[in-house]
């Protein structure tokens, strides 16, 4: 059998991958050529994924290299031309790796695949190591990446770079080089070309015994895993794509901090936002983080989690000390009420700002959310007024409710609650329509 190819073969068997179909992550690189000349000997069906970025002049070249091997073996390729590199906060890499995993997810899918196969090596694994450990990472940061876990398959994580390099040249597969890999313009190519050579030459065993004690921890989690206690006991996933994370109950809990670990690594939150929401959780009610595409708001009972990525009306978070501000048609503003109060009407409402609690969210309702209608001694449910109000379908899908928890202060553009009424002498939160200016 070839150099390199037991451990696949054993994989095959172990995964449950004989005859699978899998995507393998191309760049033209040498780790993953040599990848993807190891799974085209192997009982599998293949289905190349190449991610152009057209950030190097190479760029043409290296989806050409792809190509024209895929043409000789006869396996489909699909190719991911980066149109806007839009990094949206983050770095290059950061971008660039967002991109690659969510096609490679995306064509699984659209394929039917089992897994996605990327040509993740041993230095790959002892830089992430290295790296997760020194910004701060705890138990997860020396655990690494796993063989195979979450549909991505990491079949040379047991091979060197010696080792690969080696067999590019014995079987003289083609591949071209990333000249931004020789550079020390990122973080990871300084760890890379300037600590590890120093760990080399100061630690000669540091390799072996990160490895080795990786191995460990995955044991140890695996352990942990099969006996934490499960995220519906404390976690609630509602219909909106929001959550809630009760607390009190998970913090009462065997193994708190690494269940609420788990859970935030499985939406891209890093290893230090456990200790930052437990923070949030005793901090004062209002109080909000962010978190890249997530944002946390703590609540009386609970925290709540929204995403910021979605469009500005679909779900929004008003502080406080946001205004004034603009949520979509609207503008908001703090006033007096006497000062509007002749103005009021469909267009420009008044809400008393001491009866609301803040931050304010604005979403879409929910089939239990009910508002105590302006003037009415009982409440109602938000469905049922859509209903009354002769809201067409496509329309009620539009209908957004502002509101702090369960407590909704204003079906928007038609129903306030009886909760915020306004009266003279009263500071109010004018919220009117933009292209309405109010008389002074």
């Amino acid at each position: 059998m070839k150099p390199g190819v037991a451990h696949i073969v054993q994989d095959l068997e172990d995964c449950g991958l004989i005859g699978k179909s899998i995507i393998v992550g191309v760049s033209g690189g040498r780790d993953s050529m040599l990848l993807l000349h190891y799974l085209r000997t192997l009982p599998l069906r293949l289905h190349v994924a190449h991610v152009n970025y057209g950030l190097r002049k190479e760029a043409g070249y290296d989806e050409n290299l792809v190509r024209r091997y895929c043409d000789e073996y006869g396996i489909p390729i699909s190719v991911c031309p980066v149109q806007s590199f839009q990094k949206h906060g983050m770095s290059v890499q950061e971008r660039a790796r967002a991109i690659r995993y969510e096609f490679f997810e995306q064509l699984r899918q659209s394929q039917d695949a089992t897994a996605v196969a990327v040509a993740h090596h041993e230095e790959d694994q002892l830089e992430t190591i290295l790296f997760q450990f020194l910004r701060g990472g705890g138990l997860a940061s020396m655990r690494g990446m796993r063989r195979f876990a979450n549909g991505l398959w990491r079949p040379m994580l047991h091979m060197t770079r010696e080792n690969i390099d080696e067999q590019i040249f014995q079987f003289q597969i083609p591949y071209c080089d990333d000249a931004t890999n020789f550079e020390d313009n990122y973080a990871r190519n300084r760890l890379r070309h300037r600590v590890v050579p120093e760990l080399n030459a100061v630690v000669p065993q540091w390799r072996q015994a990160v490895l080795q004690r990786a191995v460990v921890v995955q044991e140890i989690e695996s352990f942990l895993e099969s006996n934490q206690v499960a995220t519906d006991a404390w976690l609630t996933s509602m219909a909106d794509g929001s959550h809630r994370l009760d607390m009190a109950k998970l913090l009462a809990m065997p193994l708190p901090k690494y269940s609420l670990w788990r859970w935030t690594e499985s939406i891209g939150l890093p290893t230090t936002a456990v200790d930052t929401l437990i923070q949030l959780w005793n901090s004062r009610t209002g109080s909000v983080v962010d978190f890249k595409e997530w944002r946390f708001l703590k609540e009386r009972e609970y925290l709540r989690v929204v995403t910021t990525t979605e469009s500005p009306m679909e779900h929004q978070i008003i502080s406080f000390q946001d205004l004034p501000c603009e949520v979509g048609d609207w503008y908001l503003e703090r006033t007096r009420y006497d000062a509007v109060a002749d103005q009021l009407g469909a267009d420009a409402i008044a809400m008393r700002l001491d009866a609301i609690v803040w931050p304010l969210e604005i979403r879409p309702p929910q089939s239990t959310d009910e508002i105590q209608p302006f003037g009415m001694q009982g409440h109602k449910r938000i469905v049922r007024l859509l209903i009354e109000k002769k809201i067409e379908q496509t329309d009620k899908r539009q209908a957004r409710v502002w509101a702090y928890g369960s407590t909704i202060y204003w079906l928007e553009g038609m129903v306030v609650s009886e909760l915020c009424r306004a009266g003279a002498g009263d500071d109010v939160v004018l919220i009117r329509k933009k292209e309405r200016q109010l008389k002074p």
